[in-house]
Parts: C-alpha cells; sequence; structure tokens
C-alpha cells in the first residue's frame, strides 16, 4: 500500500472493502436459503449480490479511487485507472441484472 493514503482515502477504501465482504456473505447465505429451505435457483441470490458491487462501481467513478486493482500491483488503483474499473464493473452488473431478469436466464440456469 501506499504511504501517502489521506485519511478521507482510508475511508473510501474501508467502505468499499466492507461492501465487498457484504457481497460475498450476502451471496453466500441467499445461496443456502435459496437451495437448501426454498429449493430455488440461486438466481436471486445473484440479484441481492448486485446491490454492493454497485456501490463499489459508483464509489470508484465519483472518488477516483478503488479497491480493485490489477494483478501484481500493490497499491489501491488511483484516477482513471479508478474510473475504468468502476465503469467495467458498472456495465457487467447492469448486463447480469438484465439477465438475471429475462427469461433466458430461467432457460440457461438450470442449477
Amino acid at each position: 500500500m501506499q504511504n501517502n493514503i489521506s485519511n478521507e482515502e482510508t475511508k473510501i477504501i474501508t467502505w468499499q472493502i466492507r461492501a465487498f465482504i457484504i457481497a460475498v456473505v450476502t451471496f453466500v447465505v441467499s445461496v443456502i436459503l435459496s437451495r437448501v429451505v426454498f429449493q430455488t435457483t440461486i438466481k436471486y441470490a445473484v440479484l441481492l449480490t448486485i446491490l454492493p458491487i454497485f456501490y463499489i462501481a459508483l464509489s470508484s467513478i465519483k472518488n477516483r479511487i478503488s479497491v480493485i486493482r490489477l494483478r501484481g500491483q500493490k497499491e489501491y488503483s488511483r484516477g482513471q485507472k479508478a474510473v475504468l474499473f468502476g465503469i467495467a464493473l458498472l456495465v457487467i452488473e447492469v448486463a447480469t441484472f438484465i439477465f438475471f431478469l429475462t427469461p433466458l436466464s430461467d432457460k440457461y440456469l438450470n442449477f
């Protein structure tokens, strides 16, 4: 990590890490509930997981610092790289959201 991270950047990174942890926990709990209790597909687990990832994407774009890094990079992404990561996450999440709300997802996802 870089030594000259300001308090505001530390706060932003902390919230992004928390959002990632919330996404993972939400996904695991939702999958367990979907499969064991309700015996349905994991479609709804994925839809719930999208929300914290939206936060990470929008925060990366707005604050120009992102918790996402390239392989082998030790410091957090900043500036244009963080904005590009945010836009990529946003596009992927919107596409995932649209796909899971269409009837195609029921046809292709039988797990």
